[in-house]
């Protein structure tokens, strides 16, 4: 469930909230040993005491960290930015094409939730585990042209934002005002008949602090991971496909593997249960947010997590969703010669419902 990650706020400053007053250990400077050796002269009769300094021993480079092993199915990811769609089985027949039928008409409303548990280890110490509040965006979303390729051209703008339920730690008062500054935030995006998207154009409202600012662009970046893509082959219940995607963000190749299942489907409206799978494709030795020259080595990482969906293949926004995604990480950061481990759990869930026209 990529699609739910990039708008996750304030997830790059939490990194440099993480990193901020390490106590990073320096190293001791070697020191230099002087080797004393005696000779004699006959006149006069004392020892002298010749000092020799030995030459500094060449320091041996540091070994190179092997990277985390890969899943199986990571050898079937494409380029970064690109998408393979691979059916598995078209399911039973009757079998069917899939493809979106959007029609330009009315603003629709598209209201998301997002859910989030964490829990940090630093240094060997346990961080208290936060439970962040429910965090509501709500959208407007209209299709304002089908093109003769049948691509539909779909106007998207953010119209509120806010955070609900129980706030121990007073985050929503201050996130609040990050979270109004992304009002407005909108854009256009063209997507095929089979779900792909062919491009896409987003608009930052000029005053954005640079925190949101940098989350909508990431929003932008991802926005091919808005829909899922249908195979080209025709299915029918119990149809599979993958979809495999790779990107490239904040110096980490990500991978993704999303297991598609068609479970329903009466006319144009359809279920889907999906199955998610993240792994790291490449890690960088430097990351956004750490301080200048320290460098990341991810020691564990895995992912994944479970979804299901209502589709009219006739609207611009899903009728309704829930996914689940779990998350956890482990990594050396290597600051100034010292090394402190971090890892991070993180249980994410997700809602989407829609449908309704914006003056309702």
């Amino acid at each position: 469930m990529s699609r739910f990650i990039s708008s996750l706020p304030r997830l790059r400053p939490l990194g440099l909230l993480l990193v901020a007053g390490l106590a990073l250990p320096s190293l001791a400077e070697a020191g230099k040993k002087d080797k004393i050796k005696k000779s004699k002269k006959k006149k006069p009769k004392q020892e002298q005491v010749e000092v020799v300094e030995e030459a500094p021993a060449e320091e041996a480079p540091a070994p190179e960290r092997a990277p985390l092993p890969r899943p199986d199915w990571a050898a079937d990811s494409p380029a970064s930015g690109e998408i393979l769609v691979r059916l598995v089985d078209p399911g039973a027949a009757p079998h069917e094409e899939l493809r979106l039928a959007h029609q330009p008409g009315d603003v629709e409303v598209m209201v998301m939730t997002m859910d989030m548990a964490m829990g940090m280890t630093m240094m060997g110490m346990d961080v208290p585990a936060m439970d962040i509040p429910t965090q509501i965006y709500t959208f407007d979303v209209q299709v304002t042209e089908v093109d003769g390729d049948g691509n539909s051209h779909s106007h998207m703008v953010l119209t509120d934002v806010r955070m609900e339920g129980e706030d121990p730690m007073g985050l929503a008062m201050q996130l609040q005002p990050l979270l109004q500054s992304m009002v407005g935030f909108g854009g256009t995006t063209v997507t095929s008949p089979r779900g792909l998207v062919v491009s896409s154009d987003f608009e930052i409202p000029e005053g954005m602090p640079a925190d949101a600012a940098q989350q909508m662009e990431s929003l932008e970046q991802q926005s091919d991971t808005l829909a899922v893509p249908f195979p080209e082959e025709p299915v029918g219940i119990g149809g599979t496909w993958e979809v495999f995607r790779s990107r490239d963000q904040q110096g980490i190749t990500m991978l993704e593997r999303l297991q598609v299942t068609l479970v329903e489907r009466d006319g144009t409206d359809i279920v889907l249960e999906t199955k998610t799978d993240l792994a790291l494709g490449s890690e960088a030795s430097q990351m956004q947010g750490l301080p200048p020259g320290a460098k990341v080595h991810f020691t564990e990482f895995s992912s994944g997590g479970s979804g299901r969906s209502v589709i009219a293949l006739d609207r611009a926004v899903p009728i309704e969703g829930t996914a689940h995604m779990d998350l956890r990480m482990a990594m050396d950061i290597e600051v100034d010669g010292g090394t402190q481990g971090m890892a991070m759990d993180m249980s994410m869930d997700f809602g989407v419902h829609g449908g309704g026209d914006a003056a309702d």
